[in-house]
């Protein structure tokens, strides 16, 4: 190459002075396209590297932070296990039993008092014609209906509505399959 670069300098004379300009201007392209080459072969090996340390911090962060939740629970496993034994060591069988036993019987004349309530309206409605029972249906709706605020008696009121709907749907719905129905069988 040099020997090409010093026959052009021969060759050419006068415009030596431009060729090795060309020449020097060529060598500082190479060199500029290798340093940025360079330049970036070393940027991604410091990306490459930044990123491999912080994977390496995080894996370290997600060990400490096992490590810490395996103490923190080996510490509450121990508390609990403490409070165990102390009500282990503080329990009275006697007491628990009888403890037990008043609420059985709290719970059996619960059961027997809502069941002496009831006999009463049993009778009431078989001594009841069937406009009684519907009076009385229309009645308790009322009284339901005017203890209610304004957003519940909205409520109340779409549950009525959507409820029609639904039967509708159905009805409009069991029309159309008896209708098939029909129409496979003839």
């Amino acid at each position: 190459m040099i020997n090409n670069l010093i026959n052009l300098i021969v060759k050419y004379g006068t415009y030596g002075g431009a060729v090795t300009a060309a020449v020097t201007m060529d060598g500082n392209r190479i060199t500029v396209i290798n340093d940025n080459k360079f330049g970036q072969i070393n940027m991604n090996q410091k990306e490459r590297e930044a990123l491999e340390n912080k994977n390496l911090l995080e894996d370290k962060v997600q060990e400490e932070l096992i490590q810490t939740k395996n103490k923190v629970n080996m510490v509450n496993y121990k508390e609990a296990a403490d409070e165990h034994y102390k009500a282990q060591i503080s329990f009275n069988k006697d007491e628990y039993n009888k403890f037990e036993l008043e609420k059985a019987n709290k719970k059996l004349m619960g059961a027997t008092s809502a069941r002496k309530l009831a006999e009463p309206r049993v009778e009431e409605l078989k001594n009841l014609d069937l406009s009684g029972i519907f009076s009385s249906l229309y009645n308790n709706y009322l009284e339901f209906i005017s203890n209610l605020s304004g957003d519940k008696l909205v409520c109340v009121f779409n549950i009525i509505i959507d409820g029609l709907v639904f039967s509708s749907f159905l009805t409009v719905l069991g029309i159309m399959l008896s209708e098939q129905v029909i129409n496979k069988i003839t």
